[in-house]
C-alpha cells in the first residue's frame, strides 16, 4: 500500500523516519500506517512534507559546501 508515497520520498532521497518524524509519530507506527489506504487529502499533505524534507536537506547541503569553500567547515580535523 502506498507505494506512491514510498517512491515519492525515494526519489526525493527522503527516508521514512523523516516523514515520520515530521508527520509526528515514530517510524515503527508509520510504517503500519502505510500498511492501510490513505485519504486522498493525507497523501496530499504526506507528499508535500516530503517536499519540504527534501528542501530543507538541500538548504542544509548548499550551506555546508560554502563553508568548506571558504574553509570554515565544522566538520574538518585540521586544528
Amino acid at each position: 500500500m502506498n507505494e506512491k508515497i514510498k517512491g515519492y520520498a525515494k526519489s526525493k532521497k527522503v527516508k521514512l523516519w523523516q516523514l515520520a518524524e515530521c508527520y509526528g509519530m515514530r517510524d515503527t507506527n508509520f510504517s503500519k500506517l502505510l500498511r492501510h489506504p490513505l485519504p486522498q487529502k493525507e497523501e496530499r499533505a504526506l507528499m508535500e512534507m516530503i517536499d519540504v524534507i527534501a528542501d530543507e536537506q538541500e538548504t542544509d547541503k548548499d550551506v555546508l559546501n560554502r563553508l568548506d569553500d571558504q574553509g570554515n567547515s565544522a566538520h574538518r580535523k585540521d586544528r
